[in-house]
């Protein structure tokens, strides 16, 4: 779903609307529920993240509903990063460098959750580019960023999208990490 302003309690909410089938797989009814943003939010701004590391949450229109830490004021509005405009568009999982909406350099790791057919959300995790001084350290950070994917929002292995074999951070990375 897009989000909305919720009518019983005036706050954004993202509704969502399953039918439940009956024995003869004929709708019965239909379950409902909303994601309360605020709530949302609350979580994402809590988030254990590496040094200038930051994680949005969007719609699978691009759109910011959660973003963290700071930067509040993007929520409600689409992303103005091109790549993540193209990720969300393509619902492709990667990790990639790009300008920031200042023009820093980021590492940004993204994944649609769930089946990209059907996604409602698409997640992403950035570090500063600066942060990660040396190849290894570059690495490290996108090892770290895809491991927060995995384990925050259950993404594919956090190796497999930083584009090394194995279960653990590359060698180099871990030479490098202070």
């Amino acid at each position: 779903g897009s989000a909305l302003c919720g009518r019983a309690l005036g706050t954004p909410v993202v509704p969502f609307a399953v039918p439940v089938l009956d024995r003869q797989g004929k709708v019965a009814a239909v379950a409902f529920v909303t994601l309360n943003l605020e709530d949302l939010s609350k979580s994402v701004a809590n988030s254990v993240l590496p040094l200038d590391s930051r994680v949005a949450i969007m719609d699978r229109k691009g759109n910011v509903l959660a973003v963290g830490p700071g930067k509040a004021e993007l929520i409600g509005k689409p992303a103005t990063i091109p790549l993540l405009r193209d990720a969300v568009g393509a619902m492709r999982t990667g990790v990639a460098e790009a300008p920031d909406s200042n023009g820093e350099q980021r590492i940004f790791a993204f994944l649609p959750v769930g089946d990209p057919a059907d996604a409602a959300f698409f997640v992403t995790v950035s570090a500063n580019r600066k942060e990660a001084r040396g190849p290894g350290q570059t690495q490290l950070v996108r090892w770290l960023v895809g491991a927060y994917l995995r384990e925050f929002l259950g993404g594919p292995d956090p190796v497999r999208v930083a584009g090394e074999p194995g279960r653990q951070p590359p060698q180099s990375a871990q030479r490098a990490a202070p």
